[in-house]
């Protein structure tokens, strides 16, 4: 993408057309009036709050920050980038937090400016892409779609803050286990640790190392949902359902949370509950059983795919 420091005056274009800008970039000019530049404000920070799922590449995951409100003709849209490696973000950075404004009916987008920041959540810089000129909207621009209703979200893979969003889809630290050593209750450590343990990455400590995580982060939804599933794979059902329940006396619509509990109750012999659930996490997302099989290597059987 083609980067300019933000434009500071007003302008009112006619018509639409394209022009060439000093580096070469392509930027969309519409028929509305310029709206006031934002190279002067605080760049965006890292969000603790709601994130809904905008999609994602081989390269990283984008979340809309806040509730979307369908609808609306124009957005400023806040958007959290998790580069799938700690350098995917501009080839350098983890996490990138973009502000743009979106308008839904010219397609197109201005006044974009990202945060840049490393996997720690320490800020490392911010870009000024568009001013007021702006561009159209492009097949990367996943959150942007989303906000004007040309895509639809994944309910059950909202989350809320960006350390989660960033365990979810991010490769772990590279020496998390000799950073654990010397910071042995860590929450971010920890919880990362308990993600990569109810993958797979088996260790005997692992239900203290999640236990820990919880205590030090109990509203984290992602990882007491790791804890659970841990406890479903090592059968013990009472504390799994402890977990899911939870999770979704808070989060109703998280499905991975709804399913596995599904699955509980299929196994203590209650049908009903079990199809009534299940059926509830398969309406927020079909792929439900494919994410949760892939993510924690259960094997789930056909039966219970369906409802």
């Amino acid at each position: 993408m083609a980067k300019k420091r933000s434009n500071s005056g007003p302008a009112i274009f006619a018509v639409a057309a394209a022009i060439t800008l000093g580096v070469g970039g392509w930027f969309y000019w519409s028929s509305r009036a310029s709206v006031p530049a934002q190279a002067q404000a605080a760049p965006p920070t890292l969000p603790e709050g709601r994130l809904t799922f905008a999609g994602a590449s081989n390269i990283d995951t984008r979340y809309v920050v806040g509730d979307l409100k369908p609808g609306q003709a124009t957005y400023q849209v806040t958007a959290l980038i998790v580069g799938k490696t700690p350098t995917s973000v501009e080839q350098r950075y983890a996490i990138g937090v973009k502000r743009e404004l979106v308008y839904c009916a010219d397609r197109s987008i201005a006044q974009e400016v990202i945060a840049l920041y490393d996997q720690a959540g320490k800020f490392s810089g911010r870009e000024d892409l568009t001013g007021a000129a702006g561009r159209p909207i492009g097949g990367s621009d996943r959150e942007a779609a989303l906000a004007c209703g040309h895509a639809s979200p994944a309910a059950w893979r909202a989350t809320t803050g960006w350390r989660a969003a960033v365990r979810k889809f991010q490769q772990p630290p590279a020496d998390i286990d000799a950073e654990m050593k010397t910071q042995p209750q860590d929450a971010v450590l920890l919880a990362w640790r308990c993600r990569t343990i109810a993958e797979g990455s088996w260790r005997p400590d692992g239900r203290q190392v999640c236990d820990k995580a919880v205590g030090l982060t109990p509203d984290d939804a992602s990882v007491r949902l790791d804890r659970g599933f841990l406890a479903l794979k090592l059968g013990d059902t009472k504390a799994a359902a402890r977990d899911f329940d939870a999770i979704v006396a808070k989060s109703p619509d998280c499905a991975p949370a709804l399913f596995g509990r599904g699955l509980l109750e299929a196994m203590r012999g209650s049908a009903a509950a079990s199809k009534a659930d299940r059926g509830q996490a398969l309406k927020l997302d079909p792929k439900t059983p494919d994410w949760i099989q892939e993510t924690y290597q259960i094997g789930i059987s056909p039966e219970y795919l369906a409802t």
